[in-house]
């Protein structure tokens, strides 16, 4: 038997809801008691007292989450086995494509675009964000592609930076 239907049944003896253990024995009960002898046995409905704690309102019930869309991919912990399982080739191309849609994303802006806006989209569209974004945004700007002006927070697409984006389609 398991611990726990142990306890449980422990708890129910106490409580004097449950049928004594094989091991003592259990009292004789007659066949069928009279009609007097079952209404005096009946539990009267008690009156709660002044002293006595209002019941807790039943727990409500978990809201079920959603179901994952078709086609859509669970990611798993950070940390987890599965986690480190991410190729190199894989991880190349993601900052290819992270690094590619940032370029267009100031591109499209004009050719300068603020940092913070820059760092939502690679976040929001590339999941790139905080320490990867910090990376990205180093290694472009040791490439020559954006330049960055620190003292208002913006970035400017040079003309080696819109010559790479051209190339790459």
């Amino acid at each position: 038997m398991a611990i726990r239907q142990r306890i449980k049944d422990r708890l129910k003896r106490a409580l004097g809801k449950a049928p004594q253990p094989a091991s003592e024995p259990a009292p004789q009960q007659p066949a069928s008691p009279p009609k007097a002898a079952a209404e005096a046995a009946a539990p009267k409905a008690e009156t709660p007292s002044p002293q006595a704690p209002a019941p807790a309102p039943p727990k409500a019930a978990a809201p079920k989450r959603p179901a994952m869309p078709e086609g859509a991919v669970s990611r798993p912990a950070p940390g987890s086995p599965k986690a480190r399982e991410i190729s190199p080739e894989k991880q190349r191309k993601a900052i290819l494509r992270a690094k590619k849609g940032t370029l267009r994303f100031v591109q499209d802006k004009g050719g300068v675009a603020h940092l913070g806006e820059m760092h939502d989209n690679s976040e929001r569209r590339y999941f790139v964000a905080h320490r990867g974004f910090s990376r990205l945004m180093e290694e472009m700007t040791e490439e020559g592609l954006l330049d960055y002006d620190e003292a208002t927070g913006e970035s400017r697409l040079t003309p080696a930076g819109a010559q790479w984006l051209s190339e790459q389609g």
